[in-house]
């Protein structure tokens, strides 16, 4: 902070150089804010984009929880909660800070369900464009892009099922080519049937032993969920 300001006359030749080297990856704005940004980048403006704020240790704990445990947070793994942090901040030891403090976290341990056994999906229906496929379990999510829809209801019948797709995708982004779901009750429903053959969309249920096909939004539906309880 010294160096950034100019303040030189405490500090020794061997101090002066050695600052003068970490000095050029970091910025002081007019409120004395201390920034990191990389010089590698070859424009002002491409370097502009990285400035990140540079915390103090008091503060590590604060930031850890809002992007970790908070509702915002949702109790994403190391990686994410990692590169969430770094977009905005930045501290010597972010990435083991952050490692120990999603290590450490009770939720996370308690609340995680055993991994299954990955392997290749034979058949799996593949999205070439936006909306051309989504997945179904009660909470949407969109194949091509990952988006997910979450729509709280007291119901799971085919009429409040129909009501939800209507409400939060078809009014939004018009029909899909194929809802794919799984077996339960609501989904396989006369009535939800003939709703989709109205807007001119295929149903594809999965089988009850292969709940893997509809991956996606089983997945989503675990996430949220986490992220609820906790």
């Amino acid at each position: 902070m010294k160096y950034l300001n100019g303040d030189l006359q405490d500090l020794t030749q061997q101090e002066a150089k050695s600052y003068a080297n970490l000095a050029a990856d970091y910025d002081l704005d007019h409120h004395d804010l201390l920034f990191y940004c990389p010089s590698t980048r070859p424009t002002d403006t491409d370097r502009d984009k990285l400035m990140r704020l540079v915390i103090p240790e008091t503060l590590y704990q604060d930031i850890l929880h809002h992007y970790h445990v908070s509702l915002e947070g949702g109790h994403q793994g190391i990686g994410r909660t990692y590169q969430r942090i770094r977009d905005h901040f930045q501290w010597r030891g972010l990435y083991k800070s952050v490692q120990r403090y999603v290590g450490e976290c009770v939720d996370c341990e308690t609340g995680k369900s055993e991994p299954r056994i990955q392997g290749e999906s034979p058949g799996n229906l593949q999205a070439t464009y936006p909306f051309q496929i989504i997945a179904m379990d009660h909470i949407p999510s969109i194949l091509w892009s990952g988006y997910v829809i979450a729509k709280a209801s007291s119901s799971r019948t085919a009429q409040t099922v129909a009501e939800s797709y209507e409400e939060c995708v078809f009014r939004r982004f018009g029909a899909s080519e194929a809802i794919r779901h799984d077996r339960e009750p609501g989904f396989m429903s006369d009535f939800f049937r003939a709703f989709n053959k109205i807007l001119g969309q295929r149903q594809r249920a999965t089988m009850a032993y292969r709940p893997q096909a509809n991956g996606s939004a089983e997945r989503m539906v675990q996430t949220t969920t986490r992220a609820i309880k906790m």
